[in-house]
């Protein structure tokens, strides 16, 4: 089987076809994981800040500025400064904390700061205005980003090699199916030119190949009878009508002699006529034994 053959065959169009809804399903999974997760991680982000902000609003409410103030300060102290990062202050002036200009009270998205070493680090924040005051509250977000990052190099690295092998084994698959077909391509060859006994390989495993492979070596078979009783027939025709035949052709030849003798060739022609009568009543029993071993006649069987 040629390279040609084999891309236009259906197996390698099936296979294709399998690739092709693979590369498909590959990706929207790949999308929604992706997606899933980096929608995750910033919505646990957003609730860890709505829990700080929640906690210095009721601050606020119950002991009043002043004691704001010092749980900020608190929190400075006893976290990584770096880490979270607070605003608290009045009429665009700041009380407590540290200045935030990239963000906006009222709101919530990122910004970017850059920490005393010099390198950017990206924050999540949540903004507020309470009454005449502003409060921030901003969590490093360097994490989701790498996170991210992460997902995208695990997914650039599994689609493909799932993908890869998936191609290599449709193509395996396909290259063994039209492997088998074109043998049984070869064994019907054969039989057309009249080696009756070839038969379909049949593998074993009892797939729809299989199957029609047995499908088509019965087929094979009930021809390979209905041909040798063919043969059969004309083997007992020649057989059975070779000694009528002979005594027609005497029956015969005594007729003309005795015609061309003026005498009466009356009783050679009667002998001929039987014998010719024998021979159609020869003939036509063996043309029914025929009929009935085809099964053709069965049917009218009482």
């Amino acid at each position: 089987m040629t390279r040609h053959e084999f891309l236009q065959s259906s197996a390698f169009r099936l296979a294709g076809i399998f690739i092709g809804l693979l590369s498909a399903a590959l990706l929207v999974v790949g999308w929604l994981f992706y997606t899933t997760l980096s929608g995750e991680l910033p919505e646990h982000l957003d609730e860890r800040i709505d829990d700080q902000l929640a906690l210095f609003e009721t601050q606020l409410e119950s002991d009043g500025e002043a004691s704001l103030i010092a749980l900020i300060q608190r929190h400075m102290q006893t976290g990584d400064t770096e880490d979270r990062l607070f605003y608290f202050g009045r009429a665009g002036t700041r009380i407590a904390g540290v200045d935030l200009p990239n963000a906006v009270p009222g709101r919530r998205g990122y910004f970017t700061r850059a920490d005393p070493e010099g390198e950017i680090d990206l924050y999540r924040y949540a903004g507020r205005k309470l009454a005449d005051h502003d409060l921030i509250v901003a969590f490093e977000a360097e994490h989701i980003e790498e996170m991210n990052t992460i997902l995208l190099r695990i997914l650039a690295r599994f689609i493909p090699r799932v993908l890869g092998r998936a191609v290599a084994l449709a193509l395996v698959f396909a290259r063994r199916s039209q492997t088998r077909l074109a043998g049984f391509r070869q064994s019907l060859s054969c039989v057309a030119d009249g080696k009756l006994s070839v038969r379909l390989a049949v593998s074993g495993n009892n797939d729809d190949i299989d199957r029609f492979a047995r499908e088509i070596n019965g087929t094979l078979a009930r021809l390979q009878t209905t041909v040798e009783a063919i043969r059969q027939v004309s083997t007992d025709i020649a057989h059975d009508l070779k000694t009528p035949i002979e005594r027609l052709s005497i029956a015969i030849e005594n007729a003309l002699a005795k015609l061309d003798a003026g005498e009466d060739a009356a009783p050679d022609l009667r002998q001929a006529q039987t014998e010719a009568d024998n021979i159609n009543r020869t003939f036509d029993a063996l043309l029914r034994i025929s009929q009935i071993e085809a099964a053709d006649r069965t049917s009218r069987f009482a």
